[in-house]
């Protein structure tokens, strides 16, 4: 895969500085799956440079070249975690290309018919290659430069929505959960349906998160209906341990109106499945001192942490004179703190390539390093 263009939507010197906004970058890439020039876009939140600790989930948002989808999803995820912990994301659009003339999304995101004699519908159907590209061109480079966790969030509508349960068939291991807002499950002949019946949920490698909505379809495209209905009383009909699953109808809304309160629904229930489900990892944490006589304090976002009240924080243990260490239970997305001193005379850390004056706290991923070392310069009165 070779990149042949990168452009900043935003003004480049942020980036050197500090990203205290968001950054959209527009990447250009040679896909040698589907024997084009393509583009992706790509979101990091707020201090993405700064927060150098930090890896983030990644949300994938198909049909990216109507940018308004792609807005909202990269900018509602901010405001409906209850726990506050889990909404950034690096959010990754997929546009279709409509610079080919012969070429547009329904050829992505669809299969070679085998019942439907009409194919126009189908175009060049290039849904395996481009299941390819992702799997092997657009995933690869998004985890090689950008600092990734392996839980990958995928996010369609209609064609796309359609398009993410397929890979959920054919290449389960591309994403780990779905958002699919009103999908067509009807096209040739009720295939992506019956094919969803009919895989083997059970030797799924790990659980999956699938959230499916519908809107006012059956009004105009009668055979949506139908279709749908098989997929929705086999999962209420069923117990299938490895995915968690909700349903949602939005029958006063039309099939683009819908997506709004779909996603909004649709990423409320993935934070409460995450949050639910989070696993806690021993993490131990090392820090040196400048100063052999040095107390540090550790305190977090986490209740074993005193959830940011100092007079419940911990001290770290003595490891050598100038080495303080303590392995702790976090879950996802926890955040810490240095401070020094007696609760009468608190001091905060002034660590080494971390500005807690102006961030208070240090991001940590304990899914990917359940290691951390850190350098305390010295000490300021708080």
């Amino acid at each position: 895969m070779r990149i042949i263009l990168f452009t900043l939507f935003l003004l480049s010197y942020n980036l050197l500085i500090a990203q205290d906004i968001p950054i959209i970058e527009t990447v250009k890439i040679h896909s040698k799956e589907l024997n084009q020039d393509r583009e992706i876009y790509i979101y990091t939140p707020y201090y993405y440079n700064e927060y150098s600790l930090k890896h983030y989930e990644v949300m994938f948002v198909f049909d990216a070249h109507r940018t308004e989808l792609f807005n909202l999803a990269h900018s509602i995820s901010y405001f409906l975690d209850k726990e506050d912990v889990n909404s950034e994301f690096i959010v990754v659009g997929i546009p279709a290309n409509l610079k080919l003339e012969d070429y547009g999304r329904n050829d992505d995101f669809l299969p070679k018919p085998v019942y439907d004699k009409q194919g126009f519908f189908y175009g060049k159907a290039n849904q395996k290659a481009f299941m390819n590209y992702m799997s092997n061109e657009v995933i690869p480079y998004i985890d090689k430069n950008y600092r990734t966790l392996k839980s990958r969030l995928a996010i369609g509508h209609s064609l796309s929505a359609s398009f993410v349960i397929s890979t959920l068939i054919h290449k389960p291991e591309l994403f780990d959960s779905f958002i699919a807002i009103s999908p067509n499950f009807s096209y040739d002949k009720e295939r992506l349906a019956n094919e969803f019946i009919d895989f083997s949920f059970n030797e799924l490698k790990s659980k999956k998160f699938i959230y499916l909505s519908n809107a006012d379809e059956e009004n105009y495209w009668s055979r949506w209906k139908p279709a749908r209905e098989k997929v929705y009383n086999f999962l209420n009909e069923r117990e299938i341990e490895n995915i968690y699953f909700k349903i949602s109808s939005f029958i006063e809304k039309g099939h683009s109106t819908s997506f709004l309160p779909a996603l909004t629904e649709g990423l409320s229930y993935y934070y409460q499945y995450q949050n639910v489900n989070a696993i806690e990892r021993k993490v131990t944490i090392k820090v040196k001192v400048s100063n052999k006589k040095d107390k540090v304090f550790i305190i977090g976002n986490h209740k074993n942490l005193g959830n940011w009240d100092e007079e419940r924080k911990l001290e770290m243990s003595k490891s050598s004179d100038f080495e303080r260490e303590i392995t702790l239970s976090m879950l996802p997305s926890a955040q810490i703190r240095f401070i020094g001193g007696s609760n009468k005379g608190q001091k905060e850390a002034i660590v080494k390539d971390y500005d807690l004056a102006e961030f208070f706290y240090i991001p940590i991923s304990p899914e990917n390093n359940t290691n951390y070392e850190f350098e305390i310069l010295g000490w300021n009165e708080q």
